[in-house]
């Protein structure tokens, strides 16, 4: 069997397995953390303490893509994972001592979620440095694979380790830290600064990000469909689907393991399409196969036909996420892959929150068929608005220069 030239570079894949460890740790730590919040809180705190998270990792966002162009990439990597592992190792030690409150938990999750977004606008910036260009497609299926991975196991058994101790979850995803560390220490490439510029504000630099996507002819429309794609965020529509369907807990518990080796499937099998198959074709018909599984889910009665179409759905999903980050990172001027990374995480990702609650607001007013249409409606804009452009209909390889975008 011929092993992908991706996983002969030494450093890609100590970068890639200190990862895999501290994203199994993370994930084992996602379903420990609301539990914990349950029993020391109410109902309530069991979600905010995970918004808390979400809100603050928001909130930084932009700012952390440009202080990751302004300092060594590899120091931000080690500050922003040690700090995680010191958070989290707070809890075991204070479960330990008895010393356990509801604010030190809201703490944690704040920090967690501050300290995100510094390591992964520099991982991006590593990840440029340590993999050629025409390997990001594979490098980032593998990313894809590994979170897959890490969450298809990584939350059963952080309800087990729970059961045990409640801060067992904790310190194990402590540790996991701690051995990224050590991962990130190994890496021989340099991973530096940009080189060093005139002295600007940091709000200049966060629009300089925004503008560079602006700017671009295959970014924006494609920043700008995910956007509104993911405005299709059906996790709780589908859930109350399937609690009114008298699906039991456990049986939603198997179809959402389902459900994530749907798109492992996906993201095992996009390197061999995206090498076979122009990268805008790709992503053009892989986003309309989206577009018609949700549209079927609309109109079916059927919870198998709904877990039968999101199954295809889940499966096109990765190519277009592995062709878009690795264009992006590609194209990206290394002195600006922390604010470009930034900004359109922060663009693609932000309709997330009002797709979950409009989504469940028009359910409970109008039921699912309702929903998932108005879910439909959305893909379809932002399918239209990939189909519509030229640049990415003329896109064929991730390496693409400006004449292949403009087609002179």
């Amino acid at each position: 069997m011929r092993i992908p030239g991706v996983w002969r570079n030494r450093d890609f894949t100590i970068l890639w397995s200190g990862r895999a460890v501290s994203e199994l740790g993370s994930s084992i730590s996602f379903v420990a953390l609301p539990l914990l919040a349950l029993t020391v809180g109410s109902a309530r705190d069991a979600g905010f303490v995970l918004a808390t998270s979400t809100i603050a990792s928001s909130g930084v966002a932009l700012f952390a893509g440009a202080v990751t162009d302004r300092i060594n990439r590899r120091l931000g990597l080690l500050i922003s994972t040690l700090i995680r592992a010191i958070a989290y190792a707070s809890l075991v030690v204070a479960g330990l001592a008895g010393l356990l409150t509801l604010a030190q938990l809201y703490a944690v999750a704040a920090v967690a979620g501050l300290t995100s977004p510094f390591f992964t606008t520099a991982e991006t910036a590593a990840l440029r440095t340590v993999v050629r260009a025409d390997q990001l497609p594979t490098a980032y299926s593998q990313n894809q694979v590994r979170s897959t991975v890490a969450e298809l196991i990584g939350m059963p058994i952080g309800g087990v380790l729970y059961g045990i101790a409640r801060s067992l979850p904790f310190g194990v995803n402590a540790v996991s830290f701690l051995v990224e560390l050590l991962a990130i220490g190994a890496i021989r490439a340099p991973l530096p600064a940009p080189g060093r510029r005139k002295s600007r504000s940091i709000r200049r630099d966060i629009g300089s990000g925004l503008a560079f996507i602006w700017r671009h002819p295959f970014l924006r429309p494609a920043i700008i469909a995910i956007g509104i794609i993911n405005f299709v965020s059906m996790w709780p529509v589908l859930l109350l689907t399937l609690h009114d369907h008298h699906v039991s807990p456990t049986m939603i518990g198997i179809t959402s393991s389902i459900l994530t080796v749907s798109t492992l499937v996906g993201a095992l099998i996009a390197p061999g399409v995206t090498h076979r198959v122009p990268a805008g074709m790709v992503i053009i018909v892989c986003t309309w196969i989206l577009v018609a599984a949700i549209a079927i889910m609309a109109i079916a009665s059927s919870v198998f036909v709904i877990i039968g179409a999101l199954l295809v759905g889940l499966a096109a999903v990765p190519a277009v996420a592995i062709l878009l980050s690795s264009y992006e990172t590609a194209v990206t001027p290394d002195a600006m892959v922390g604010r470009v990374s930034a900004a359109s995480g922060f663009i693609s990702t932000i309709a997330i929150p009002g797709g979950q609650a409009v989504g469940s607001a028009v359910y409970v007013a109008a039921g699912s068929h309702v929903a998932f249409g108005l879910y439909t409606l959305a893909a379809i804009i932002g399918a239209i608005v990939l189909t519509a452009s030229a640049a990415v209909r003329k896109l064929r390889t991730i390496t693409a220069d400006e004449d292949q975008l403009t087609g002179a």
